[in-house]
């Protein structure tokens, strides 16, 4: 904001009247937009809503030579937040706000010039229709750091599901997001997820407990507190450097001109020794990328956030030796923390591919409540197209756990169709490796306990034992699906219930206590036909899993 005579300014451009009500010749001050457009004010109507306004328009004003010429003030904000501002400090009638795009620049545009009556009118209207558009009002409170305004809203959504949560968004639009952080936008989906409360209606909130940052094996690399002192652990002294490297924020780096030239050409290729050359990365983010040029890519950071941003620094440069290798250290650490990978990765946006090789990772654990401190600088929006894939994931696995079950029925059918064979089953091929989660899975599950424990009585025919093992084969199954659907089981991990059930059932003691000599086939087809229905389903689930695409 400045203030300078009304001659045109902004190069030759002529700037353009507002048209009424901001046009009256009884005006004695001109608001210049960013887009060149003039508003004719009353200036003690200014100082009276804005002390800003009122303590640089107490300031000598400059002598004119035409005396019929308005001082000018120029603004950053464009034409439109001055006319909803301008309505707004009028005693004139006030405009509805329906667009984000029109609500956040005037609330902000108020607070920057400390307009106190407009911001308290707009956060009233804003109140007054949280119950109709509860997530409009949330996101502006966030954007405009109105944090009791943002609880406000946060308190008309509580206890009303994600389900309704997912209903807003597809009204309003997914950019709504845009603006506000993963770790926001997780708060108020676990605020949603609560029920009414009488406390919240009474204001008597309890303080939102602290999550604790997902803790790891990484080390990340200790942030130097000086250019100095981060450079002279791997900047040799000899010979001396002979070019400077200046960061954002002010900060220099004193490095070795031909180092630059062999590591990264495209930054030095117009200049020479001794000369400056000027960076568009933090100096934590320098600091990686020097180290990696000086010791020949011995020493990348573990610490993901700080990795992403040399990542993104080198595909931008571009730098394609740091860019291979960052990548590889990046995918190695995105498959041991899959989440704080895929979040670091939209904050800095290191593209789909790399993003949705992180997501796939993630299908391994549960998502939904789980809370990482790199959410609270990733983007809500690329945090809720990771809840979705996973939701849109978990009803393709489901769905493949209850074409298993049908299968499985099948498979029994045709077992106890088939003629008896005398001779004892061969040894089923060798099955992969059974947890022993999955044995204790298999004996908790509501298999009959004779099949575990006991001899089965003279009268139990093999028949009935068939159909025994329908219901507790088909129970895992359908436990396994319904435990991937609501969300309480990861949408990937080995199917390994059904490889347990096959084992135990080949097992001598098995075969021994639990079937005929004269039965024996039976048991042969029942082992195939477990050992079928395991290795397909796994192969069906990767299927479905890969079939699903993840927005970015």
């Amino acid at each position: 904001m400045s203030a300078n005579p009304s001659s045109p300014s902004q190069g030759s451009r002529v700037p353009t009247p507002s048209g009424p009500p901001f046009d009256k010749p009884s005006t004695n001050l001109i608001i210049r937009s960013s887009d060149l457009v003039d508003f004719r004010v009353h200036q003690h109507i200014l100082a009276e809503a804005s002390p800003v306004f009122a303590d640089m328009l107490t300031l000598p004003q400059p002598r004119e030579q035409e005396r019929d010429l308005l001082p000018v003030v120029d603004v950053a904000e464009d034409a439109q937040t001055w006319r909803y501002l301008l309505f707004l400090c009028y005693p004139t009638n006030k405009q509805n706000f329906s667009k984000l795009e029109d609500t956040i620049p005037v609330i902000k545009a108020a607070q920057k010039y400390e307009m106190e009556w407009p911001v308290t009118y707009m956060i009233d209207k804003l109140r007054a229709g949280a119950h109709l558009r509860p997530l409009f009002v949330w996101v502006i409170g966030v954007r405009c750091h109105l944090e009791q305004t943002q609880q406000y809203a946060a308190a008309a959504m509580r206890g009303t599901g994600l389900p309704n949560l997912e209903s807003m968004l597809q009204s309003e639009g997914f950019g709504i997001l845009e603006g506000t952080t993963a770790g926001q936008y997780f708060h108020l989906r676990q605020d949603i997820k609560v029920k009414f409360s009488i406390d919240w209606l009474f204001g008597q909130r309890t303080p939102r407990q602290a999550h604790p940052p997902v803790q790891t094996n990484q080390t990340p690399v200790p942030f130097s507190a000086s250019p100095t002192d981060c450079a002279s652990n791997f900047i040799p002294d000899d010979p001396p450097a002979d070019c400077t490297l200046q960061c954002l924020g002010g900060a220099v780096f004193h490095v070795h001109h031909l180092i630059l030239k062999l590591h990264a050409p495209s930054l030095v290729k117009t200049t020479a020794p001794g000369s400056t050359v000027h960076i568009d990365m933090d100096p934590g983010t320098a600091e990686e990328v020097l180290r990696f040029f000086y010791t020949c890519g011995d020493a990348l950071t573990a610490d993901l956030a700080r990795l992403s941003a040399v990542l993104s620094v080198a595909q931008r440069t571009p730098l394609p030796s740091l860019a291979k290798a960052a990548e590889a250290c990046w995918r190695r650490l995105a498959a041991a923390t899959p989440l704080d990978a895929y979040l670091h990765g939209a904050r800095y946006k290191l593209g789909a591919n790399l993003l949705r090789i992180a997501a796939r990772h993630t299908l391994s654990k549960r998502l939904e409540g789980v809370y990482t401190s790199a959410m609270d600088a990733a983007p809500a929006r690329a945090y809720h197209h990771l809840l979705t894939y996973h939701a849109a994931c978990a009803r393709a696995v489901a769905a493949k756990y209850t074409l298993a079950a049908a299968r499985w029925r099948e498979a029994l059918a045709a077992v106890l169709a088939a003629p008896s064979a005398v001779a004892r089953p061969p040894a089923p091929a060798p099955a992969p490796t059974i947890p022993a989660d999955s044995i204790a899975d298999f004996y908790a599950s509501p298999a009959p306990q004779a099949t575990r424990t006991a001899r089965p009585p003279a009268t139990r025919t093999p028949e009935s034992v068939l159909k025994t093992a329908e219901t507790w084969l088909c129970a895992l199954l359908e436990r396994d699906g319904k435990a991937v659907a609501e969300g309480t089981r990861a949408p990937w991990a080995p199917v390994a219930s059904a490889y347990a059930a096959g084992a135990l059932l080949a097992s001598p003691e098995a075969q021994a206590q639990a079937w005929p000599p004269a039965r024996a086939g039976h048991l042969a087809g029942l082992v195939r036909a477990v050992g079928e229905v395991a290795a397909t389903l796994q192969t069906e689930i990767d299927g479905a899993i890969d079939g699903v695409t993840l927005e970015v």
